[in-house]
């Protein structure tokens, strides 16, 4: 609505419930002039507030009885569209305000506050998040729907209700990854602001005495379930010693270490996993309020020699058996319950992408491959997809070869990246500088820092190494590579697929597996003295932030980890050397800002992607100048329709940029003759990683990934154009974006 005219202020004079609004009377005051003291957008906050009795297709209109009517002299309309409340005129009019804008989406009205320090001494962080709400916009905001929020900085403690609640799609399953703490309002909390289930990182109080406000998705291996499955069967049946082979030895302690001999059996491995389903179901320590998902972790595993079987391929068929008996174990109880395969074998793509960078044509050995395409990299080739998956063909990449694939198939159980952040990093730049100016490489491109240095991330000290500048950059691009090339994978090998899209006779598959830590997950490029301290490193907040959108777009199976922690008091020191728990907050914060999108999960999209992800890195020969990393912010989206219009949504990250640099990605839709849409803009404000969605004029209507563009400054300030299709030509000759939108 215009600030100076035409300003319409919207009073319930009916009362003040909702039941009572919708039986009342609106009164529609038009203003030619000013706006009155009361702001524009505290006016349409407030009609918002008093119309939410209606569901998003209900309209008000003059010729509906006991439904709010306009003076006559003005007929107006009253319409709730999608939850959010606009004024227009009746057909007959002209729009006053042709913007279908719905306010900036950001409702501050949210407070919370918790005073406190933790044992060090620093001061809780409290400051709350606001509330994202549903907008309707020609253009995106800015920044997206990003915000300002203080990472928590006091150790060992995290504030769930920094956050207001907010809904997760129904297709989510989101695992707290920490401990609960006894001074909380109440420990479910942590429910309904980001998680919808806690891991086995949430230990009880007493030794395994979940709160039956929690529901649950584990992960584990029950050596001693083995043994006690063995104990109840007789002498003579055949499972009982592959149980007890698997168990191995049990210690004076009453623990079991190995070995731990692969079950070979199929039967026996379908009895274990009825085991486990039985501890679930039967004992309330394990169940808390239920346990909905599970996955089979066997780190530890010897197998077994002369059966006709190499150690992989003994490993997925155990995996399978016994994930498969767990879940029939459940149906027979009349209790749905699927897996993650979290633990095991949650990859499509390969679990290293920069291994596999170079063109499609010949394996990692140099063997031809069999249908070689040399427009895409090796780890996007169905060759190397791994056997319990792998099909037939570039367009038939899955495959039917197991019962891990055939659980998935049958929509039982997820796969996906099962990867965490291996690296980190504070507020300094990623690269080698004199001064302020970059060191640049022959190419024109800057090298990456490599010194070694003592850091402060979230309250914690902690080491940077030297390969967590360029190594960080290089895992987290993979970790994109892997959701996007899963995406063709799931969709029978089709480039820049739908959403949607699935293999024939794969139509019941459901989405990807991410894992994620509160903490750095161990594994780091280079040999280091403190190894077990790399599993210990807080995480940047932006590297977190950015993670959980992700995950949240292209995910539905999320599996949060980190130690398992006793129930305590905010800020103790403890054992544990009263670690950072800042990304417990920041990861909500990212499932709330994906959650703003939770439409693009009710349709179908087309995916956005410009680049490679990981393509010529230099792991595997020379590396190509226009795939550095200071040419190529993560940039990725989707072409959808809403509302009967179509729309983008886009998701904008440089996660190695500096962090007082900001770069505008300008987006438009060409078709070919002449474009559809003035020019977008997307800012990436230091490492923030921007989110939003915006609806486009129809004639965007049929617009495919190529003919949406993208320009922007490299790092080095190299002017970069790109089409949202990988597999369009490098453009040289940088087209003039259209006016902005």
């Amino acid at each position: 609505m215009s600030s100076t005219s035409n300003y319409i202020e919207v009073i319930n004079v009916g009362g003040t419930s909702p039941a009572d609004f919708k039986a009342g009377e609106l009164r529609f005051y038009l203003y030619d002039k000013p706006v009155p003291p009361k702001t524009e957008q505290q006016a349409e906050a407030e009609a918002k507030a008093r119309y939410l009795g209606l569901s998003p297709d209900e309209k008000a209109t003059k010729t509906q009885p006991n439904r709010p009517v306009a003076p006559a002299d003005n007929t107006y309309e009253l319409a709730a569209t999608m939850g959010d409340v606009r004024v227009i005129l009746d057909p007959d009019y002209v729009i006053v305000d042709p913007d279908p804008t719905t306010g900036d989406g950001f409702d501050p009205s949210y407070s919370y506050t918790q005073s406190g320090q933790d044992a060090f001494g620093n001061t809780f962080i409290s400051t709350p998040a606001p509330r994202l709400t549903a907008v309707t916009q020609l253009k995106p905001r800015l920044t997206g729907n990003n915000y300002v929020f203080t990472a928590q900085t006091a150790l060992n403690t995290v504030l769930p209700k920094r956050l207001p609640t907010f809904t997760v799609h129904e297709k989510k399953v989101i695992g707290y990854p920490g401990a609960l703490y006894t001074d909380w309002d109440n420990v479910a909390d942590i429910i309904g602001r980001g998680y919808t289930h806690v891991t086995e990182s949430a230990k009880p109080v007493d030794v395994d005495n979940y709160p039956t406000t929690l529901r649950r998705m584990i992960e584990g291996s029950f050596y001693s379930l083995a043994k006690d499955a063995a104990d109840s069967l007789s002498p003579g049946d055949p499972k009982k010693q592959q149980l007890l082979d698997w168990a191995g030895p049990q210690q004076p302690d009453g623990s079991f270490e190995g070995p731990h001999l692969i079950i070979t059996d199929p039967d026996s491995g379908r009895y274990y996993g009825r085991q486990w389903w039985i501890l679930f179901r039967d004992n309330p320590g394990w169940r808390g309020a239920g346990i909905d998902f599970f996955s089979v972790n066997f780190e530890h595993m010897t197998p077994r020699d002369g059966i006709g079987f190499n150690a992989h391929q003994q490993q997925y068929r155990m995996v399978g058996w016994v994930t498969e008996g767990c879940i029939a174990a459940a149906a027979l109880d009349g209790k749905t319950l699927r897996s993650g395969y979290s633990g095991e074998f949650g990859n499509l793509t390969t679990y290293a992408p920069w291994f596999y960078d170079l063109p499609a044509t010949h394996d990692r050995n140099g063997n031809p491959l069999a249908e070689p395409n040399a427009g895409i990299p090796q780890y996007m080739h169905y060759s190397t997809l791994d056997e319990p998956y792998q099909g037939s063909s570039l367009t038939a990449p899955l495959g039917e070869n197991s019962v891990l694939a055939t659980l998935v198939k049958t929509g039982k159980a997820h796969f996906g990246v099962g990867r965490y952040l291996q690296h980190t990093m504070d507020g300094q730049t990623y690269f080698q500088k004199n001064g302020s100016a970059f060191v640049l490489d022959g190419d024109g491109n800057p090298l990456w820092r490599t010194d070694e240095r003592t850091t402060t991330i979230t309250g914690q000290s902690c080491t940077i190494y030297i390969d967590d500048y360029f190594m960080s950059m290089m895992k987290l691009y993979g970790i994109v590579a892997q959701f996007c090339s899963n995406m063709d994978y799931m969709a029978g090998g089709k480039r820049l697929p739908l959403s949607t899209d699935r293999q024939p006779g794969w139509e019941a598959m459901r989405g990807q597996v991410s894992q994620f830590r509160l903490d750095g997950e161990g594994e780091s490029g280079s040999p280091r003295p403190d190894a077990p301290a790399l599993n210990e490193r807080p995480l940047s907040p932006d590297m977190v932030e950015g993670y959980a959108l992700l995950m949240y777009l292209f995910a539905e199976y999320l599996r949060g980890w980190m130690r398992s922690q006793q129930p305590q008091d905010l800020g103790e020191d403890n054992d544990y050397g009263s670690k950072a728990r800042a990304s417990a907050e920041i990861y909500a914060k990212g499932f709330q800002r994906g959650a703003n999108l939770n439409w693009i999960h009710d349709t179908s999209w087309q995916l956005l992607q410009p680049k490679f992800w990981i393509f010529k890195q230099g792991i595997n020969g020379p590396a190509d100048p226009d795939e550095h990393f200071a040419r190529k912010p993560i940039i990725l989206g989707g072409l959808a329709e809403k509302d009967g219009h179509p729309a983008m949504w886009l998701f904008a990250w440089w996660p190695c940029q500096d962090v007082d640099r900001v770069t505008d990605v300008k987006i438009w839709i060409n078709k070919g003759n002449g474009p559809v849409t003035g020019t977008y803009v997307a800012r990436m404000a230091g490492r923030k990683p921007f989110l939003d969605y915006w609806q486009l004029p129809d004639a965007a209507a049929g617009a495919t990934p190529k003919d949406v563009y993208n320009q922007f400054p490299s790092l080095t300030d190299q002017l970069i154009t790109q089409r949202m299709d990988y597999r369009t030509a490098k453009i040289t000759n940088h087209p003039t974006p259209p006016p902005a939108a």
